[in-house]
């Protein structure tokens, strides 16, 4: 399965551990990864580094769209992540984001899947140049947003205007959101299996993980590798088709995902999943080789 992964890689860790997901399964073939939000060069740096290190030299990186379509860049400090990137690690010269997606599917027939798991800066420009490419991505699943509860989701709130655009804009889409993903919570052992683990790329995958965590039991959660997981195993969730909207006036409510049945073209929401059968089973897929 053909996959494009657009991503704010170097926030979250989890973003990096989708990535190691998606080049250790052999049911991915991962086409190209474009980096959206803040510094766009130094995550397409640091994807390009992850995916040297597990033998993905093929695989194309876009920088894209570093601000949110209104909002002005939060001023909040960039994660320790981005600076351990090797200094003489360098994205060759690829096309910008926007220009990767649009020129994926530039014509009908694509069998490439788009997963997003950052802001959806990337994808609203790329629908705002052509509005028909909705008609010719076969297929978007977004990790972002929950509907259980009226509060905003980090990837929805850096560019409500973003999530809009894409929620009226008619895609085939699943929407893994917070509902789910934060049954997949990774525990001590999980993180004990990886660290044993003497292959180069996982050994750097953790060292990331180490930077990301501010104290001993802040363990991550896979919010990110469950979207990815969904592109290609839809049933590891279950889903049901709403109507969302996302508010986008200034004000405490901005950015919340809220169910609006008529508003815009339904999408599939995955609203159930094994968490603790998805941990176990992803920390064995990264480990395989």
């Amino acid at each position: 399965m053909r996959v494009l992964i657009d991503t704010d890689i170097g926030d979250d860790i989890d973003d990096a551990l989708a990535l190691a997901l998606a080049m250790r399964h052999p049911a991915i073939d991962l086409i190209g990864v474009t980096t959206v939000f803040r510094d766009t060069q130094a995550r397409a740096r640091m994807a390009r580094h992850l995916l040297d290190l597990y033998g993905h030299r093929h695989v194309p990186v876009h920088a894209g769209s570093g601000k949110p379509l209104m909002e002005p860049v939060p001023r909040l400090p960039l994660e320790p992540q981005l600076d351990l990137t090797p200094a003489e690690v360098m994205n060759p010269a690829h096309s910008h984001a926007v220009e990767a997606i649009l020129g994926t599917y530039s014509e009908p027939g694509s069998d490439v899947i788009l997963v997003t798991i950052g802001p959806l800066t990337n994808l609203a420009l790329a629908l705002a140049i052509d509005p028909s490419l909705a008609e010719r991505i076969p297929r978007v699943v977004t990790m972002g947003g929950q509907v259980g509860r009226a509060a905003p989701e980090w990837n929805i709130l850096c560019d409500a205007e973003a999530a809009a655009i894409v929620l009226r804009a008619g895609l085939p889409l699943t929407l893994v959101p917070l509902d789910v993903t934060t049954r997949t919570g990774m525990q001590a052992r999980h993180i004990a299996e990886l660290e044993a683990a003497e292959d180069e790329p996982t050994h750097w995958l953790m060292t990331l993980t180490r930077s990301w965590k501010a104290k001993p039991n802040h363990l991550p959660i896979l919010h990110d590798p469950l979207a990815l997981a969904v592109a290609f195993d839809p049933g590891r969730v279950k889903t049901q088709d709403l109507s969302l909207e996302v508010l986008t006036a200034s004000g405490p409510g901005r950015g919340i995902t809220c169910v609006a049945e008529g508003v815009n073209p339904p999408v599939h929401v995955a609203l159930e999943v094994d968490g603790e059968g998805f941990v176990d089973w992803y920390v064995e897929q990264v480990l395989s080789k």
